[in-house]
């Protein structure tokens, strides 16, 4: 008897890319496109990819960079657009899918959803939903937003597949690689851009600033972070005068495997840093890891249009938006700083270290998976951040891959926040919620009740956004 073939995490990602691009092709030129973006570098690069597709086309569009939608967003969005249009979340939505039924959908709105968060399913004549989770493959790890968005994008219009690196960017700035390196469709679809000539790879240090002083590239090295070398001038001095380089010498004038075993020596924690340090690394326009990193950094400093505008090759915004990350890179390495002095500050449940924050909303999260990569905190549970919001306070959660396994944090913080009148969710690895001010108590106990499931934890429940 002959076995059955099981359809690729691609294949069955192009399959439902067709059905997406297919309802674009439908309505595209009669319905004017409203974007709204997540504010990350997957986001951004979504909504790049879909601009760049829309451009070609000659469609009228207006694109904005938002936060997660709540019910409440939804409901001003259907009273605002007195106009029927096509209507298109990305990287988000995948959360307020019965607030889009009935604030868009049942008043007129032709919607599309593309969201790699975890998700509930939902079918409309009026909807094209694209969601990995709800074709069985895990969009935490598998496929960005970005990724899913060329799919679509390449099957409207061939020549876009000169942006294919682009889909890397996404999967690098949400941290979708394991023990640096992409799995399932992620690793299919990179596979594929290689051979076809759109993206190159080599192996050597993932630092951001390969054009640059080796000195300046140390120093504002955020991701990876380096303890006792970031942000510290004297350490970084000491790397070079080891390697008996001047301070104006750059990564690419230095054989970067010396390089390397001179910034161990100076670690704390050696070999977690190597792994994080030393790996693929991917070219196209430039240097992907570089791209990924100044777009999330623009995204965490609320300039979203700087990367949006680098990434499509604007020289001037270009430099804005390298400006922005190292200025924003200070302000990171003060946070990580405080974090590493400041040990009193994290509380331990059985399920969870959980802190208040002394950072802004959207650099929490970012924080707290540097803290884990670098080993400032302990990567066996969950770490929570809570930081003062307006009227809400910002909740942040990250897991390292040693406790993945184990926890889903998007799950747990969404059942979580909905419980105490919030909103939140994410992946198994991270995720983010919103509550109110004075239920930050109840929430923290009903998400340590949540987390207490251990790997059967929303084993079987969907529940995206943030």
């Amino acid at each position: 008897m002959k076995e059955s073939v099981q359809p690729s995490s691609l294949s069955k990602l192009e399959q439902a890319a067709s059905e997406t691009a297919d309802f674009f092709r439908e309505r595209i030129g009669k319905l004017e496109v409203e974007i709204f973006t997540h504010g990350d570098a997957d986001g951004i690069v979504s909504a790049l990819l879909l601009v760049s597709f829309l451009r070609l086309q000659d469609t009228p569009f207006h694109l904005r960079f938002t936060g997660p939608f709540g019910t409440r967003d939804m409901i001003r969005l259907a009273e605002a657009e007195e106009k029927r249009k096509l209507i298109v979340f990305l990287d988000q939505g995948g959360s307020e899918v019965d607030a889009i039924q009935k604030c868009l959908l049942q008043t007129g709105h032709q919607t599309v959803v593309i969201d790699h968060h975890q998700g509930q399913p939902l079918a409309h004549p009026s909807l094209s939903y694209l969601n990995p989770h709800l074709v069985g493959v895990d969009g935490g790890r598998e496929i960005s937003t970005a990724g899913l968005v060329y799919l679509v994008v390449e099957r409207l219009e061939r020549s876009l597949k000169r942006l294919a690196w682009l889909a890397v960017v996404g999967a690098l700035g949400d941290r979708q690689e394991v023990n640096g390196h992409f799995v399932g469709a992620n690793q299919q679809l990179i596979e594929r851009i290689l051979e076809e000539g759109f993206l190159k790879r080599k192996e050597g240090l993932r630092l951001v600033g390969r054009n640059i002083p080796l000195f300046d590239a140390l120093y504002y090295s955020i991701r990876p972070y380096l303890p006792g070398i970031s942000g510290d001038e004297k350490s970084c001095m000491s790397i070079l005068e080891r390697l008996g380089l001047d301070r104006s010498t750059t990564l690419e004038q230095v054989e970067e495997e010396k390089a390397l075993e001179a910034v161990l020596s100076s670690c704390p924690y050696p070999q977690k840093i190597r792994d994080i340090l030393w790996g693929p690394v991917y070219m196209a326009h430039g240097y992907i890891h570089e791209e990924a990193v100044i777009a999330q950094v623009c995204g965490m400093a609320e300039r979203p249009e700087l990367a949006f505008g680098r990434l499509a090759g604007d020289s001037s915004l270009s430099l804005q938006a390298w400006k922005e990350f190292l200025e924003y890179s200070k302000k990171i390495l003060s946070a990580l700083q405080w974090l590493s002095s400041h040990s009193e500050a994290v509380k331990t449940m059985p399920t969870m270290r959980y802190l208040y924050m002394p950072v802004s909303a959207t650099m929490a999260g970012e924080v707290l998976s540097l803290a884990l990569e670098s080993g400032i905190l302990p990567p066996d549970l969950p770490a929570i951040g809570l930081v003062d919001s307006g009227p809400q306070v910002k909740v942040s959660g990250r897991v390292s891959q040693l406790a993945e396994r184990k926890y889903n944090i998007g799950w747990a913080l969404g059942m979580s926040a909905r419980a105490v009148g919030g909103m939140g969710g994410g992946h198994e690895a991270s995720g983010a919620a919103y509550i109110p001010k004075n239920k930050v108590e109840s929430f923290l106990s009903k998400l340590q009740k949540f987390l207490s499931g251990g790997e059967n934890s929303g084993e079987d429940r969907l529940v995206g956004g943030g």
